[in-house]
């Protein structure tokens, strides 16, 4: 259902595994860091004191923001935010097709959310509407984010989503997009 130990070995052994694999491990905040400083700081200590280097990127559960949340990942070490999307919609916010720096005199970035899990499969033709997104981005050369929680990986309780990921990936791919973690993509920005 979602909810875990931190501090379970098996769970800690899994993390391990894959940041020692490449993949990205960043900051999933719970409900309530995005607006108090001190749990958003012990949850990023805690991760990072199992992974054992710092970690740079954040998305706030349920994309909850506020007008200091950005301010408070900066000053808890993020080097960005991945929180800037809809929860009920597809597309890019506000028309942002790049990551910003909503503090101009910090090197702190917010990369647009653009493809939930939730949102596209709601949609009539979701694989259609997927499409729509990929060509947006190729046209604006936007840096394209999707958000896909491992949880509807499962089949049998989310018929459709694992293949309609692998169909978003295969689109992306004939279009020769460039893959990377939004760690990469903001430290070669830097």
């Amino acid at each position: 259902m979602g909810y875990y130990d931190l501090f379970d070995p098996d769970l800690q052994t899994v993390i391990r595994e894959l940041d020692s694999q490449g993949w990205e491990v960043g900051l999933h905040g719970s409900y309530l860091s995005f607006k108090y400083l001190d749990l958003l700081k012990k949850e990023k200590s805690d991760l990072e004191s199992i992974i054992g280097h710092p970690i740079f990127g954040v998305r706030q559960h349920y994309l909850n923001l506020d007008q200091h949340t950005w301010e408070r990942q900066a000053e808890a070490g993020f080097l960005y935010d991945a929180s800037f999307g809809f929860t009920n919609d597809i597309g890019f916010k506000e028309d942002r097709f790049h990551p910003f720096k909503p503090i101009s005199n910090r090197d702190f970035y917010v990369v647009p959310l653009a493809l939930m899990d939730a949102c596209l499969m709601g949609e009539k033709n979701p694989l259609q509407e997927a499409i729509n997104i990929i060509k947006l981005a190729k046209e604006k050369c936007a840096c394209l984010v999707l958000c896909w929680h491992q949880r509807v990986f499962n089949e049998k309780e989310f018929p459709g989503y694992m293949n309609m990921y692998l169909r978003i990936i295969e689109e992306c791919m004939s279009r020769k997009a460039n893959f990377s973690t939004i760690g990469e993509y903001i430290h070669r920005m830097l």
